[in-house]
């Protein structure tokens, strides 16, 4: 994938750009003594020079589509983008 044909990712409506993530192990609301892995997005925003973290993003194509972009360029290991191994 080249930049030109990335999706373009979006917060709150507002056009913004990956700049990475943040992995954190999270317990589980309903055991807690399991864990889930939290994917947190650093991003920036346009005329910003500043990076903010955030939980949400969103993409034409949905969740899939951000994190095979994002494991393509090496933010996201293969476990978590398709955690269920290309089933």
């Amino acid at each position: 994938m080249t930049d030109s044909d990335r999706p373009t990712y979006y917060v709150a409506g507002q056009e913004v750009k990956v700049r990475g993530v943040i992995l954190e192990e999270q317990p589980l609301p309903s055991d807690p003594e399991r864990t889930y892995t939290d994917v947190v997005f650093v991003v920036q925003f346009p005329d910003e020079r500043e990076t903010r973290q955030v939980t949400q993003v969103r993409a034409d194509g949905g969740i899939g589509t951000i994190y095979d972009d994002l494991h393509e360029r090496g933010m996201l290991p293969a476990e978590i983008a398709d955690p269920n191994g290309g089933d």
